[in-house]
C-alpha cells in the first residue's frame, strides 16, 4: 500500500484525532488549522520541518536541520498547542510546540512521537508512543499519555505492553484512545487505562481514531484479509461493529468525526483497477475526493463546523506530496506542490 509508509511516521499513525467537540456553536468566520510538516529544500530528500497552517498560511515550527513533524493542533483560549516529535540526531524526541515554543516530553534515549493533544484549564494532556528494544524480540512501543509532562503507560494488552496508540478523545473525566495490539493483531480502545478489544485478532486490524457524542463511543479503523490483499473500513459504535468497505479492495480509515447523527470517516480506497482515492464516508456512503489519477491519495483528519465539511488531503506525484484542504467539494493547496509536504491534523474553531 503505498501510503503506509507516511502515515507511520508518527508511530502506528499517531496524526490522528485530539479531543473534538460533539456539540459546538458554529462560527461563522472560523479559523482553520492545520498541521504536518513541509520539508525545506524542493523535492522530498529536504529536511521535514513542523508546520502549523492557519488560514492556508504556513508557520514553519522547525529549524530546517532536525526532523521535525507536527499532529493535531489544539486551541485554548489564545493558545495554541501542538504535538510531534523532533529528531536529535539519534532518535525521535516527542514533542509539544506551545505557541510556537517546544518542550521535549520523552529523554531522547530511544524513538518517540506524540500526535495528539488536549488542554483542560491547567492539565494538557498529550498522546504517543515510546519504543523500546527487547532483548530477543526487538523494537516494541508503549502507547502513552503525558499530563503535564508526566508519562502515563497504557497497559493491559498481550506480550509485554507492545502496542500503538493512534488517537485520544477527552470527555468530562474519561479519556479513551484508540489503538492496536501488535502482538495480538487485535483492535483497542482504552478508557481511562483500561483496554477492550474490538477485533479477535485472526487477521491484522488497526482502531485509528475515537469520537465520543453523548452516551455514545465511535471508532473508526480498519481490518485486513488473511492473504494481506485488501482491507475492511470498519465503524464500531459502542462495540457494535459495521463495515463500511465491501473488503474486496484495499481500503483504510484515518479519521472520524461525529455531528448529531452523521458519522464521517476519512480515508483511503482503491478501486478495482487498483487506482486509489482519497475518500469520504458520511453515513457510510462513498465521496471520492480525488479522481485517482494520482500516485497515491489519502485524507488524514476531517472536521465539521455547522454546514461546513473540512478534510485534510494530501495527493502524490511520482515524487512530491501536496498537502490540501477540501471544504464542501473544492480542493484547495496548501503547499506548493514543489516543496514535499504532508498534512496530518486539522481543527477548526
Amino acid at each position: 500500500m503505498k501510503n503506509l509508509s507516511l502515515i507511520l511516521v508518527f508511530f502506528a499513525l499517531l496524526f490522528a484525532s485530539c479531543k473534538k467537540e460533539s456539540k459546538h456553536l458554529a462560527s461563522a468566520t472560523p479559523t482553520v488549522y492545520a498541521s504536518g510538516y513541509i520539508r525545506n529544500t524542493p523535492g522530498a530528500t529536504g529536511t521535514p520541518m513542523a508546520t502549523l497552517w492557519t488560514n492556508g498560511t504556513a508557520t514553519s515550527l522547525g529549524d530546517g536541520i532536525h526532523e521535525s513533524n507536527a499532529g493535531t493542533p489544539f486551541v485554548y483560549g489564545t493558545d495554541i498547542y501542538q504535538a510531534g516529535h523532533i529528531y536529535n540526531g539519534s532518535f525521535a524526541v516527542a514533542t509539544l510546540w506551545k505557541n510556537g515554543v517546544a518542550t521535549s516530553l520523552s529523554d531522547g534515549t530511544s524513538s518517540a512521537g506524540a500526535g495528539s493533544v488536549y488542554v483542560n484549564g491547567t492539565d494538557v494532556y498529550v498522546l504517543g508512543n515510546i519504543s523500546k528494544s527487547v532483548v530477543g524480540y526487538g523494537i516494541k512501543y508503549i502507547p502513552t499519555i503525558w499530563k503535564n509532562g508526566v508519562a502515563t503507560s497504557l497497559t493491559g494488552v498481550s506480550n509485554n505492553n507492545s502496542a500503538a496508540a493512534s488517537s485520544m478523545y477527552v470527555d468530562g473525566t474519561d479519556i479513551y484512545v484508540a489503538g492496536n495490539d501488535y502482538d495480538a493483531n487485535k483492535a483497542v480502545v482504552w478508557k481511562n487505562g483500561v483496554v477492550a478489544s474490538l477485533t479477535d485478532g485472526t487477521t491484522n486490524a488497526q482502531a485509528v481514531s475515537v469520537f465520543v457524542s453523548g452516551s455514545d463511543v465511535y471508532v473508526a479503523g480498519y481490518e485486513i484479509n488473511a492473504a494481506n490483499t485488501a482491507a475492511t473500513v470498519k465503524l464500531w459504535k459502542n462495540g457494535v461493529v459495521t463495515d463500511i468497505t465491501d473488503g474486496t479492495t484495499y481500503c483504510n480509515a484515518n479519521g472520524l468525526y461525529v455531528d448529531g447523527s452523521d458519522v464521517y470517516i476519512v480515508g483511503q480506497s482503491q478501486d478495482s483497477s487498483g487506482a486509489y482515492f482519497a475518500t469520504l464516508w458520511k453515513n457510510g456512503v462513498a465521496t471520492h475526493l480525488t479522481d485517482g489519477t494520482s500516485t497515491a491519495a489519502y485524507t488524514t483528519a476531517v472536521y465539521v463546523n455547522g454546514s461546513d465539511v473540512y478534510i485534510a488531503v494530501n495527493e502524490l506525484n511520482d515524487v512530491v506530496t501536496t498537502a490540501k484542504l477540501w471544504k464542501n467539494g473544492v480542493l484547495t493547496n496548501l503547499s506548493d506542490g514543489i516543496h514535499d509536504a504532508t498534512v496530518y491534523g486539522l481543527l477548526v474553531k
